[in-house]
């Protein structure tokens, strides 16, 4: 009888023991652990300016990576300046013009109104053309921009290939798109984007 509540008391310990063990991990894992947290190495930030550069390039090491000096609200510019940009600069004459339809939730009245004519203008005279695909993608950007400020400039160069019927292969090339966002409450909107000539 003896030998059975002998091995009932030691089941009742190793169980007891278990969970001390188990809640000190728990208590390890929850308040000393260190978390490393992931760094984007790809921003470049100057400490005795206002503005930020995103290489977009990964192949490419950056020359500076002091992130922690990036406040959020400049990486948000960043970042709405980069997806507008790339879908700015994409689009295909069969797609109705989605690429500027869609983006107008993140423009000022300004940039919206210059949006209608401009589709109208190139729906007008687009009726009898060829084909023409146009993809855009964000290679580097440079913000100037206090984060109390209402008013920022965006400069973003851009890698642009064209395809279509009166196109021999592909034709590549870079090409900068200037943008300027107002901030109207607490968002971002683009107020004007401007293509450099090649």
């Amino acid at each position: 009888m003896e030998e059975g509540n002998n091995k009932k008391k030691f089941g009742v310990i190793a169980i007891i023991v278990f969970i001390v063990i188990l809640m000190a991990v728990f208590i390890w894992w929850k308040f000393f652990r260190k978390v490393v947290e992931p760094v984007n190495t790809n921003v470049n930030t100057t400490n005795n300016t206002n503005q930020i550069t995103v290489n977009f390039n990964t192949n490419q090491a950056p020359v500076n990576s002091a992130v922690n000096t990036a406040t959020p609200e400049l990486l948000g510019i960043t970042r709405l300046a980069n997806i507008f940009a790339e879908r700015f600069g994409s689009y295909n004459t069969v797609s109705d013009f989605r690429n500027l339809t869609e983006l107008k939730p993140y423009m000022t009245a300004t940039m919206k109104q210059w949006s209608d004519i401009y589709i109208a203008q190139q729906a007008a005279s687009s009726s009898n053309s060829s084909y023409l695909s146009v993809i855009s993608k964000a290679i580097t950007t440079k913000i100037t921009a206090q984060p109390t400020a209402v008013l920022s400039t965006v400069e973003i160069m851009m890698f642009r290939e064209e395809e279509g019927s009166d196109i021999n292969g592909k034709n590549s090339y870079n090409q900068k798109l200037t943008l300027e966002l107002i901030k109207t409450g607490e968002q971002w909107l683009i107020d004007t984007a401007t293509w450099q000539t090649r």
